[in-house]
């Protein structure tokens, strides 16, 4: 999905608080919030803006990759600070 496919494209509120939040901590946090209703378009939008390529085509196994990206990057930004 492009930019231009993007403009006219409602985001949900719980997706825009993912891309816009710096923390990888909080983007976990959301993720998980978001679980329920989370679709393979939502799960693209993120990879798109965190330059992610996941592995996976069914939607569990995506959630479950993009969770592990962000928890290794939640670890990391965890280290950083100490």
């Amino acid at each position: 999905m492009d930019n231009e496919e993007m403009q006219g494209v409602e985001l949900d509120p719980m997706l825009e608080k993912l891309l816009d939040t710096k923390l990888y901590k909080d983007k976990v946090e959301i993720l998980y919030d978001l679980r329920d209703r989370l679709t393979d378009e939502m799960i693209n939008i993120i990879c798109i803006t965190h330059d992610i390529e996941l592995k996976s085509t069914d939607l569990d196994d995506r959630y479950h990759e993009l969770r592990d990206y962000m928890m290794t990057m939640k670890k990391y930004e965890s280290d950083r600070l100490r």
